[in-house]
């Protein structure tokens, strides 16, 4: 017997999502018009200019970062964006692109599905599972494979009767200001001695970097899940009937709430640890959009270990064997940082694990976390 049954969902994005494209660009390829920035396609606009001369002075002010747009036409504009709030650009930023087809923006379904794919590991790994994570001083990365899998064989994954469609496009796109956020603590020995509850973080923002994301917007995304179920190739590759129950839309959508849920109270705990009371406001908030029937979900741009990973699962359940997860990956970033000299005030923090976060200044009463979307589940009469 085989079933195909197909769910269509709306996207409501909560905060910015951004997931790259792999490219960047310079300020100089942007023109600035009322509220708006222009991406000019420089080819076409090379080929527009009507002699060599204009041609070889364009040429030169673009190598210095300073080109001038004179008259563009609107077949040279690649797409438009807006800058979120009081943000500015200098001559010397960089934009990091965000995934588009045809100019326009959208949430591969690939994206999605490594999102789900994490919920439901986090809601169907036991304490057995668990205790498989590292083996040997090395954290198992087969293990998250060989649970969907048989023989741990790609072919024989069972999450590929779970179809997950790319999003619909948008022309939405807004470019955000965001930091990587970490606490620093003094190293005076004096005043870190005189306070009894210990030494306070101070907790600062790096670099910034700019992305292009989907904005928040009233207009909402669109993509659908289809299940296939198929009881002879079921039968055939021995799947058990656990597994095949965890693929039902109603245990996918609460593995999802589950998940979202815990990572949303660790987040309110960071916070209260680290003093972040407006990042805090924020997942307060987020929490109470959070529902069984229709979960936000985290993904893309900003994710980090804990949304990624199974690591909240192992924090929570094993603090021994997180600690030696935790030493495993400190360890390979420190590395990394040695080989790139960069100054021991810049290495991670071993008080906590993962200790940076990524921000967005939203106002002066709240940061944002990127990447939260809402699924909401359509109706038969809404298709």
């Amino acid at each position: 017997m085989k079933i195909s049954e197909k769910y269509n969902f709306n996207i409501r994005t909560i905060t910015p999502v951004h997931i790259g494209s792999g490219e960047e660009y310079l300020v100089s390829e942007l023109i600035k018009v009322k509220s708006k920035y222009n991406r000019i396609n420089l080819l076409k606009y090379f080929k527009s200019l009507d002699n060599e001369e204009k041609q070889n002075k364009f040429i030169e002010d673009l190598c210095e970062n300073k080109a001038v747009f004179d008259k563009v036409r609107e077949d040279c504009i690649r797409y438009s964006f807006t800058l979120n709030g009081s943000d500015d650009f200098n001559e010397d930023n960089k934009i990091n692109e965000n995934i588009k087809v045809f100019n326009e923006s959208y949430i591969p379904g690939s994206s999605i599905k490594g999102a789900i794919r994490t919920a439901l590991l986090y809601k169907y790994f036991n304490d057995a599972d668990i205790n498989k994570v590292v083996v040997n001083g090395e954290i198992n990365k087969s293990l998250v494979n060989s649970y969907f899998q048989l023989d741990d064989d790609a072919k024989k994954d069972i999450l590929k009767f779970l179809k997950i469609s790319d999003s619909s496009t948008t022309e939405n796109l807004k470019v955000y200001k965001a930091s990587r956020a970490r606490p620093r603590y003094s190293l005076d020995k004096k005043k870190n001695s005189k306070d009894k509850s210990g030494p306070k973080p101070n907790f600062k923002k790096g670099i910034p970097i700019y992305l292009e994301s989907i904005s928040l917007t009233k207009d909402l995304l669109s993509f659908s899940i289809t299940m296939n179920y198929d009881e002879k190739t079921y039968d055939l590759l021995n799947f058990d009937d656990k597994k095949i129950e965890m693929l039902k839309m109603d245990k996918i959508l609460k593995a999802i709430h589950d998940f979202s849920n815990d990572l949303i109270e660790h987040e309110i705990k960071f916070c209260e640890k680290y003093n972040l009371p407006k990042l805090k406001k924020f997942y307060g908030n987020l929490k109470n959009k959070n529902d069984e029937k229709s979960p936000v979900l985290k993904i893309g741009y900003g994710s980090g270990l804990l949304a990624t990973s199974l690591a909240l699962k192992v924090k929570n359940s094993n603090s021994n064997l997180y600690n030696d997860i935790k030493k495993i990956i400190l360890e390979d970033l420190e590395k990394e940082n040695n080989k790139s000299d960069e100054k021991k005030d810049k290495k991670i923090s071993k008080d906590d694990f993962p200790i940076s976060r990524i921000i967005i200044d939203k106002n002066k009463n709240e940061d944002i976390s990127m990447g939260w979307i809402k699924l909401e589940l359509c109706d038969d009469d809404e298709v």
